[in-house]
C-alpha cells in the first residue's frame, strides 16, 4: 500500500468518526424536541393510544367509552377530562420549572366564555418518553 493510499484511508476514517460524532450530537440535542412535538401532535389530533405509548409509567392516558379521557400524572393523581373539552392544544399554562411544557383542553364556548373549566397538563421529556408532571383544572 502506498503512502498516498494510507493517508487517504486515515483521512476517510477520521472524517467518518467526525461525521458520526456530529450525527450523535444532533440527535441528542434534537431528540427531546422531536419527542415532545410528536406527543403534542398525537394529543391535538386525538390519537390517544399512540400518545399513551409514549408515556413513562406511571403517567397514563386512557380513552373511556363515553369519550372522556382519564389522565394520570407521575405521582398517580388522576383526572377525567370530559369529551366536550377535547382536544388539547399546545400551551395555555404557566410551567413552574424549566423543561416543562403545557397543553390545555379548552372545550366549547358560549359567547366567548368557556362552558367548563379548562384542563391543563404539564409535561416533560424523560429519556425517550414523556412524563406527565401534573394535571390541573
Amino acid at each position: 500500500m502506498t503512502t498516498f493510499n494510507k493517508s487517504f484511508l486515515v483521512l476517510a476514517v477520521a472524517l467518518g468518526v467526525v461525521l458520526a460524532c456530529i450525527a450523535v450530537t444532533v440527535s441528542w440535542l434534537e431528540g427531546p424536541n422531536h419527542i415532545r412535538k410528536e406527543f403534542f401532535d398525537h394529543l391535538f389530533n386525538e390519537r390517544y393510544e399512540e400518545a399513551s405509548l409514549m408515556l413513562n409509567a406511571p403517567s397514563q392516558i386512557e380513552l373511556a367509552s363515553d369519550g372522556s379521557l382519564a389522565i394520570v400524572d407521575h405521582k398517580g393523581n388522576s383526572i377525567a377530562v370530559p369529551a366536550t373539552n377535547l382536544p388539547f392544544i399546545v400551551g395555555g399554562g404557566e410551567p413552574k420549572q424549566s423543561g416543562v411544557h403545557s397543553m390545555t383542553a379548552l372545550g366549547n364556548r358560549t359567547n366567548g366564555v368557556l362552558d367548563s373549566p379548562p384542563v391543563t397538563i404539564y409535561l416533560s421529556v424523560e429519556g425517550s418518553k414523556i412524563r406527565i408532571e401534573s394535571v390541573e383544572l
